[in-house]
């Protein structure tokens, strides 16, 4: 809030104790947030399942195809301001005008952080071992700086660390969710009116990218390694298309936004950009397979 007098906004900007009131608020803000946010953004909005929601702590069954996407939803949810609920339960942004209807309830805010952990698990891997995975992954996006989100897969036969993506919500100004999506995008690629593959990358691409990852991520110049990996795109990656969406999650992945709030842990810049590129067309290799 500013008010444009001076001081007023630096008693504004002030830390202030944490009394019985702010318990008070903090303590609904959790209850709305499991009684009401969660089962909608899970159940209803992606056809998941909650299996326990506790205050800020979740834990959801969903569908593969929609999961990173009730991540990003339970994130933006958790970070407002307020939201509102109509007689249905059904939730919306706060109205610009009034509508008796509607109940308003307050979110954490903006400066909230959401670290996440998910785990693309085979259904007959042991619930125990899925479980024990995610809460790793969960663990691991903390060590990635708050505000971020390890995503994860689990085969029949038991975790795959090289499939592990860590990484903030956001990435060079683009949502994770839309970097995998485009990585899927890159690796299936569309068809021509012959059913024939046009602007595709490789299959070998991303396991191409894991063997050079080691030497390319010891290059001190940053423009010797983006040459490299349009070197890279060039051979393997048909299409200017391709190549151009290539070279965008490249410079995503290279580029890493400032903390998203005073909370979040400040990261250096990424020293293994071409491994994270690796590790994420392996991901999005992996879910357009299906398996």
């Amino acid at each position: 809030m500013v008010t444009g007098d001076a001081d007023w906004d630096s008693a504004l900007g002030d830390r202030r104790l944490f009394g019985p009131p702010t318990h008070a608020a903090l303590g609904a803000i959790l209850r709305d947030f499991a009684l009401w946010v969660v089962p909608y953004v899970v159940e209803r909005e992606h056809g998941g399942r909650v299996v326990y929601a506790g205050g800020d702590d979740v834990l959801a069954l969903l569908p593969a195809h929609c999961a990173l996407d009730a991540v990003e939803g339970l994130r933006a949810r958790y970070t407002s301001a307020f939201l509102t609920r109509d007689a249905l339960g059904d939730l919306h942004e706060l109205p610009q005008a009034a509508d008796p209807d509607l109940v308003v309830f307050r979110g954490m805010g903006p400066d909230a952080t959401v670290s996440a952990g998910l785990l693309f698990a085979h259904h007959l891997l042991p619930l125990g071992l899925a479980l024990d995975e995610a809460r790793r992954l969960e663990h691991q996006s903390k060590g990635g700086g708050r505000d971020a989100v390890a995503v994860g897969v689990a085969r029949r036969s038991g975790p795959d660390d090289e499939l592990v993506v860590v990484s903030r919500h956001s990435r060079g100004g683009t949502p994770i969710t839309s970097l995998v999506a485009t990585a899927r995008a890159l690796l299936s690629g569309p068809t021509d009116s012959g059913g024939r593959e046009r602007g595709a990358a490789s299959s070998r691409l991303p396991y191409l990218l894991r063997e050079a990852a080691p030497v390319l991520d010891q290059l001190t110049d940053p423009a010797a390694r983006r040459r490299a990996i349009m070197a890279v795109a060039n051979r393997h990656v048909a299409g200017e298309d391709g190549r151009r969406r290539l070279l965008g999650l490249y410079d995503a992945l290279a580029t890493l936004p400032p903390a998203s709030s005073e909370r979040a842990a400040p990261l250096a810049p990424p020293s293994r950009p071409v491994d994270e590129l690796a590790r994420l067309l392996c991901l999005a290799r992996f879910l357009e397979a299906g398996t």
